[in-house]
């Protein structure tokens, strides 16, 4: 099997089934489709089961532990028989030729093992609101290496679109998915890939329509940034395993004391991070 779509839900009655759909007209059909019951309070774990696809996998999560946490992926993996993973949310649009670009994009670029299509905005009721992604992020580039995109999540941002990724299964199991992050659950994925050495690729390809609503979690901006601020020592953390990194040099290599030292030794490439991080976050 090469593609495992991973999809958790929440009380998301009005999109879910439309979301499931366009998971299931996809081009590409060697895929398993894992639906993630995150405990919901509505029907919608009744509208998942309504789907009697066999690529359709489900399984339901004992309590909800908030947005974007690593236990629903962390589970999904368990069970995922895909070459790739393909992470997404119940309240967007994947488009037929998302799971085709990606898996020809990937197998044309075996070096890569992460990559990114860009993802249109659409409105409450799919329509599209004429800017995309990769026009709307002033921090994205597809000219960004490795090194570059570490550097953007010091500051930090989040470099790539969630529900525009595509990974090896391989490599995400490599890392350690940490059950602690809830708001800044996928940019702390992509940061530990990049930090460990795997390559990021990307298409030009729409591969995605990302819907803007009231009722989802990012429409309630005080209350993400107050929360995520909470993540904030353990996402910090992540950046030190660069100490050992072979992108150490890259990313910091502009910083005062980087410059500066003739030789550095562990304690001085804490410092730099350290001194790297607090700057970017102030």
């Amino acid at each position: 099997m090469k593609v495992s779509i991973v999809i958790p839900y929440y009380n998301d009655r009005e999109f879910l089934p439309q979301a499931i759909e366009s998971v299931l007209n996809q081009s590409f059909e060697d895929f398993e489709l894992i639906l993630v019951n995150h405990a919901t309070t509505d029907d919608c774990r009744e509208i998942a089961h309504s789907y009697k696809d066999s690529r359709i996998v489900h399984f339901d999560m004992e309590k909800n532990y908030l947005a974007g946490t690593g236990l629903m992926m962390i589970r999904a993996l368990k069970i995922a028989k895909g070459k790739y993973i393909k992470p997404f949310c119940a309240d967007d649009i994947m488009y037929s030729n998302c799971l085709k670009d990606f898996v020809d994009y990937m197998e044309a670029h075996p070096e890569k093992d992460f990559a990114f299509g860009n993802i249109e905005y659409v409105d409450e009721n799919g329509n599209s609101k004429n800017t995309t992604y990769y026009e709307d992020s002033p921090a994205f580039k597809i000219t960004n290496d490795e090194a570059e995109c570490i550097k953007l999540y010091l500051k930090p941002y989040s470099v790539f679109p969630y529900i525009g990724s595509f990974v090896k299964t391989d490599a995400l199991k490599s890392i350690e998915i940490s059950k602690s992050f809830i708001y800044r659950f996928n940019m702390a994925i992509w940061l530990c890939l990049l930090i460990k050495g795997y390559k990021v690729g990307y298409m030009n390809n729409i591969v995605a329509g990302h819907r803007f609503h009231s009722k989802q979690v990012t429409s309630f901006k005080r209350k993400v940034v107050q929360s995520s601020a909470y993540e904030q020592i353990k996402y910090a953390e992540i950046f030190y395993d660069l100490v050992k990194s072979e992108l150490f040099n890259e990313v910091f290599k502009d910083n005062y004391y980087f410059k500066m030292a003739k030789e550095l030794n562990e304690l001085d490439k804490n410092f730099i991070i350290s001194y790297e991080f607090l700057m970017s976050a102030s």
